[in-house]
């Protein structure tokens, strides 16, 4: 079984195309046994970063749409949301206290480490930010850079 928790840095290369974008590509075609998790704040954020790629003319506004509704899809089906409650954030200020985390990426590593913790298994924890999967690690998950898989 393998267990993905990616952030957003690792999520949105499956929708827009950049170094790693194959290897996240892959996990559509993961068995119905492995999972890919994302936190409730990945679906915001996801879709602030397509509009702001349209924004900046790098992404034309039908095809915008065309990517926003499959991301939307890939939530609805195939991805495990998390949802983000004030435990995660009273988590997520503790791994502020520790690392120098945005707090947004605490509240990432916070969601993860709740998952980690329910299913009791190995999580790998997938982002495209080396300051976020160095805490990661330290908190005692595995850690993948899908930038890492040109």
């Amino acid at each position: 079984m393998t267990i993905f928790f990616a952030d957003t840095s690792a999520i949105i290369k499956r929708y827009i195309p950049e170094a790693g974008s194959n290897w996240v590509d892959s996990w559509g075609k993961m068995s119905s046994t492995d999972a890919v998790i994302i936190s409730e704040l990945t679906t915001l954020e996801a879709v602030a970063v397509l509009t702001h790629r349209q924004r900046e003319k790098n992404v034309p506004p039908d095809y915008l749409q065309m990517l926003r509704n499959d991301f939307l899809l890939h939530v609805e089906r195939e991805y495990l949301v998390i949802n983000v409650d004030s435990v995660v954030f009273i988590r997520a200020r503790s791994l502020i206290s520790r690392y120098p985390l945005r707090a947004i990426d605490a509240v990432q590593l916070a969601c993860a480490l709740d998952v980690m913790r329910a299913l009791n298994e190995a999580v790998t924890f997938v982002s495209a930010d080396r300051m976020l999967l160095a805490a990661a690690a330290l908190e005692g998950l595995a850690t993948d850079n899908p930038d890492n898989h040109v």
